[in-house]
């Protein structure tokens, strides 16, 4: 299959970057230092999960909870599917 202009382009562009590179020690490019990293759950979620003892156990209750729908909703689904 013939390649696009585009695609040529982008060849030669990526070619053109890889020969840059070459003869060079791998320890020679150059990292851009990052910012903090920002956390993937918000603070409200870590703050609603740390708060004291008995709102531990009501999220321990709470997992238990939502995990015993999952595990027995999926088994009530199978047993529906077998028999209809």
């Amino acid at each position: 299959m013939a390649q696009t202009p585009q695609q040529r382009q982008a060849n030669a562009r990526y070619a053109k970057a890889q020969e840059k590179k070459m003869g060079k020690p791998e320890g020679a490019q150059v990292v851009k230092p990052r910012g903090p990293q920002k956390s993937p759950i918000s603070k409200t979620w870590i703050s609603t999960w740390n708060s004291g003892e008995q709102e531990k156990e009501k999220d321990a209750n709470s997992v238990a909870v939502v995990l015993a729908f999952i595990l027995c909703g999926g088994l009530l689904f199978e047993l529906l599917k077998l028999f209809f």
